[in-house]
């Protein structure tokens, strides 16, 4: 499979991805406002966890799944909004290394949300950033192309 071909795969696929968790994340919206709930939708957060933890996690997650969202449409129309997916992940991706050091040792489903939600944060953010570069690029690209020289 030539680059262009593996391009034109990918393309899509991380596509999905960003309006799949953008999708999920906003979805948690009522968990801000209820800790009860928070806990059964974020099942990767200790049982034992403190409000002020379960109050970030919901805070997060929705704020991840806005710039998600906003990441998507940025993917898609090659504009510069896709950067809303790097800011996005990385308070999402901090988030599960602070649960990992608090709970990670003894409580298994932390470690099932980082593997499924954290390492897909970890793809939006290097997609996201790799996507941003190129759009740059080419905006460089045109501007020097269209300038008289």
């Amino acid at each position: 499979m030539t680059g262009k071909h593996l391009h034109l795969l990918i393309r899509p696929l991380f596509l999905a991805l960003l309006i799949l968790n953008g999708l999920i994340f906003v979805a948690s919206l009522p968990a801000l406002f209820d800790p009860d709930l928070a806990l059964r939708i974020h099942s990767d957060l200790y049982p034992e966890s403190g409000m002020l933890m379960i109050f970030l996690k919901s805070v997060i997650c929705f704020f991840s799944g806005v710039t998600y969202l906003i990441a998507a449409y940025g993917y898609y129309r090659r504009s510069l909004f896709v950067f809303a997916g790097v800011l996005g992940s990385v308070p999402f991706f901090l988030l599960y290394l602070v649960e990992l050091a608090a709970w990670g040792t003894f409580y298994l489903p932390v470690w099932l949300g980082f593997t499924t939600f954290g390492l897909a944060s970890l793809i939006i953010m290097t997609g996201s950033w790799i996507s941003l570069e190129t759009t740059i690029s080419e905006r460089d690209k045109h501007i020097s192309q269209s300038s008289p020289s």
